[in-house]
């Protein structure tokens, strides 16, 4: 069994065109969350993407990348494209990994794969304590005492009837086997993951098992371009950055010659 860490990497964003090459601390969002994924235990790091501006840069920063089509819709649709690319057995771990994340913390992923039993569950994610009612752009977690994951929604549940209860929310970092990421991608898109626009919904159709686990590490999402300034701010305080920090630096000064 090996562990492979994925990272969808597209171009075309709607909200945000050009996302991955959108440069944080002097280098492209993708490629530090490359270099990050590889301070984890990951056996092996790819980014995967559909366009050649990507694809190239990721090469002369020594990204190992792969070419996917222009046709997914999603970053899980990419990632099973990718998956089959590298051959990956039922048996093997897949992360998948946001690719607009550039401060993702390596513990996160080392922990995800701690919690991942693949003789319990078919997938699993990290979820997050949440204060903010009413937030349609968090997806909320609704667990049995087992940590088995019961159902998603963009709805505040389960619903403070009698008292009150301590939301939580997905992390976008999913590990799954190669065996239940096929099932997942050949499952036809759902009526319930339609509704609620929460991709993972679809798992339910299958019955694959999700389970979930709470996790202090916080993270943040580039959505959009006023999100820049303030994840390059968080770098630059970073304590992984300087890792990898001197390497993108002769890689970058290569390129330029």
């Amino acid at each position: 069994m090996i562990k492979v860490g994925l990272i969808p990497s597209r171009y075309a964003s709607s909200r945000f065109p050009g996302k991955p090459l959108q440069e944080i601390q002097g280098f492209p969002m993708f490629v530090h969350v490359y270099y990050r994924s590889k301070l984890s235990s990951l056996d092996k790091v790819f980014v995967c993407t559909d366009d050649e501006r990507i694809y190239k840069i990721g090469k002369d920063y020594k990204v190992d990348i792969l070419m996917t089509s222009p046709e997914h819709k999603n970053g899980t649709e990419r990632c099973f494209e990718a998956s089959n690319k590298l051959n990956i057995k039922e048996e093997d771990i897949v992360l998948d990994i946001q690719g607009d994340e550039p401060v993702i913390n390596p513990q996160l992923i080392d922990d995800i794969l701690d919690n991942f039993n693949p003789s319990e569950s078919d997938i699993c994610f990290p979820s997050l304590k949440l204060k903010e009612k009413n937030d349609v752009g968090s997806v909320k977690v609704v667990t049995n005492t087992t940590n088995r994951v019961l159902y998603m929604s963009r709805a505040d549940i389960p619903h403070p009837f009698r008292e009150n209860f301590n939301l939580k929310k997905q992390i976008g970092l999913i590990a799954f086997t190669g065996k239940s990421l096929k099932i997942f991608n050949q499952t036809p898109c759902s009526t319930l993951e339609n509704v609620e626009g929460v991709e993972l919904l679809r798992a339910f159709d299958s019955n694959l098992k999700i389970t979930t686990f709470e996790t202090r590490y916080k993270s943040k999402a580039v959505d959009y371009l006023e999100d820049v300034e303030f994840v390059d701010s968080l770098m630059e305080r970073d304590t992984f950055f300087p890792l990898y920090k001197d390497q993108l630096k002769k890689l970058k000064k290569n390129i330029k010659n």
